[in-house]
């Protein structure tokens, strides 16, 4: 039998391979599947949450009749009849109308009132600068 230092010194070579083997375990690779879910996952990002008000049903009746009222308003204006930057700002509301038409479409109550507004506000402008 070695004498003890010698075992000690066969020990500790013994451990520190173990070590060494255990380091250099590779991890199993991707499989075609694992890289498929990956680039099929970046390439259909989750759609952002929906926002909606605190008060839910009755916040969604006001949008809803405010958005109503702004595109009413609008119908009542013939688009062929103005003209210059008026016809501009026609374009510039409908945009509103229509980007708060959306915003009701995904529940986003707060901001389909604020667009709509808006889009009330500048009709009342061009009603008064048509004949």
């Amino acid at each position: 039998m070695p004498p003890p230092a010698t075992q000690a010194k066969t020990h500790r070579r013994k451990r520190a391979a173990k070590k060494v083997a255990a380091k250099n375990v590779t991890q199993p690779s991707e499989t075609s599947n694992d890289i498929e879910l990956q680039n099929e996952q970046e390439s259909h990002p989750k759609p952002a949450p929906a926002v909606t008000l605190v008060g839910g049903v009755a916040d969604q009746a006001r949008a809803q009749r405010i958005v109503q009222n702004a595109a009413e308003r609008l119908s009542k204006i013939d688009r062929n009849s103005l003209k210059g930057d008026n016809v501009t700002k026609y374009d510039q509301i409908q945009g509103f109308v229509n980007s708060a038409q959306r915003a009701l479409d995904e529940r986003n109550y707060e901001l389909a009132y604020a667009l709509a507004s808006k889009a009330v506000s500048l009709t009342d402008q061009l009603h008064q600068k048509t004949p």
